[in-house]
């Protein structure tokens, strides 16, 4: 954080702060403080204990639950005002594992004496308590999934809260949205609205998914956040290619010429899609690689699969063919699909060598992926479970899975070494445009 930055939060002189629900100029002065000294490195209940310290917080008016849950917010609110230099880190502490059953029992004593709670309160409680022993990410997630299965199974009487009301903090739910888009982009802004839900931020419904369209669209035209954050590749131009000049031409050649990685590789990769909406999300690391990407918008037409059937007769080389698609009814049988579909229309069906990626139940179970209700349709009869969109999968997180898939077939080197030949080819292709435009 810079020090002018620093100066526009700061106060010479930290008094006991206003009581009301709005953090007052000297909470914001001493979080910059604290955020200065540590470079950052504090928690949430850090930047708490700080404000204690310093007579800015009255331990006594308000439970540190909710204080330090107060905190977080406006930490993600000073983030994504470029105050303070990144948002909290996961607070760690060496307590002994906790089992389930214990758990549990946390939980309903905690519920029974505070009642409405968000998941981030819980989380506080249980670390108050000694019960748990982070409060990161994957912490809140069980936290979150425990305490919702616990409601529906009647064992606690209220179901968690959320730590942002969307009707009256948008403030903070700004600053989230900042913080998320920051630390990884482009994202589309169901992904955006995921994050949002995995993070304890807001809940899963239509009418808050709503709100963060909304908000993504004022943060765009108030230029809070570049446009190219948020992608969507569901609408399209349809535009011919032309030029001014074989010269005109000649240029644009140069910013286009790749060298094919895979001309004389003993393999191909094909990477499939099944959610238009992400391919802004992982093209750019398919376009590294020179690695084809097939969007199915869900089950695959013939001609599609035919068209990509015809590509591994003409390369004649076993193809590697990666899957990535929701956990549904209709998601669990669109790769057999593909799969059957390629297999039908090869001339030699053992040169696919096909693998669904993502997502998967270890996944979700791993991963603490936030779920949906499965839909009835004609396709979910044999299927058991909650569903998962493949948007909640995180985009930095989907992108290395995509990467991983290729580069087992393909190094960094190989490219590397790729790209320098490649580099000198477009120098000739500038002195030939410059010789026509002379």
């Amino acid at each position: 954080m810079s020090d002018l930055a620093f100066e526009a939060c700061a106060s010479p002189k930290v008094t006991p702060r206003n009581p009301g629900g709005r953090a007052s100029p000297e909470l914001k002065a001493d979080i910059a403080l604290a955020a200065k000294e540590t470079n950052g490195q504090l928690s949430a209940r850090g930047y708490y204990d700080h404000a204690v310290a310093a007579g800015v917080i009255d331990p006594s008016e308000r439970t540190p639950a909710r204080e330090i849950e107060r905190i977080r917010n406006l930490l993600q609110v000073m983030y994504g005002q470029g105050l303070i230099p990144c948002l909290p880190i996961a607070e760690t502490r060496a307590r002994p594992a906790i089992a389930p059953v214990e758990l549990r029992a946390a939980i309903i004593k905690i519920s029974e004496e505070e009642g409405d709670l968000t998941v981030s309160d819980y989380v506080a409680r249980l670390l108050d308590l000694g019960v748990i022993e982070t409060d990161d990410e994957n912490q809140k997630c069980r936290v979150r999934q425990l305490v919702q299965h616990m409601h529906r199974r009647r064992e606690i009487k209220r179901a968690p809260t959320y730590s942002i009301r969307v009707g009256e903090d948008k403030e903070a739910l700004r600053g989230a949205v900042l913080g998320i888009l920051r630390a990884d982009n482009p994202m589309t802004v169901r992904q955006v609205f995921y994050a949002l839900v995995v993070r304890g931020v807001i809940e899963k419904t239509d009418n808050e998914y709503a709100v963060v369209v909304r908000l993504l669209g004022q943060m765009r035209d108030d230029e809070d956040i570049p446009f190219d954050w948020i992608v969507d590749n569901t609408r399209r131009v349809h535009e011919p290619l032309m030029h001014t000049s074989l010269a005109d031409y000649l240029r644009d050649c140069v910013g286009w010429y790749r060298r094919d990685p895979w001309a004389d590789a003993d393999v191909n990769v094909q990477i499939w899609l099944e959610k238009d909406a992400l391919a802004g999300v992982i093209e750019p690391v398919t376009a590294e690689y020179g690695v084809p990407l097939f969007v199915s918008r869900g089950f695959s037409s013939k001609s599609f699969l035919h068209a990509a059937a015809e590509r591994i007769n003409a390369s004649g080389v076993p193809t590697y063919v990666y899957q990535f698609g929701d956990h549904d009814p209709s998601g669990t049988l669109i790769p057999r699909q593909i799969e059957d579909g390629l297999r039908q229309y090869v001339e030699n069906p053992e040169l696919v060598h096909f693998e669904r990626v993502a997502v998967t139940p270890e996944q979700i179970e791993e991963w603490n992926l936030p779920t949906r209700p499965t839909k009835n349709s004609k396709h979910s009869a044999d299927f058991e479970g909650d569903s998962v969109e493949l948007d909640a999968i995180p985009a930095d997180r989907l992108r290395r899975l995509v990467q991983e898939c290729i580069e087992r077939h393909i190094t960094k080197r190989q490219l590397k070494k790729l790209r320098e030949v490649e580099a000198n080819e477009r120098e000739e292709l500038e002195r030939l445009a410059g010789e026509y435009g002379d």
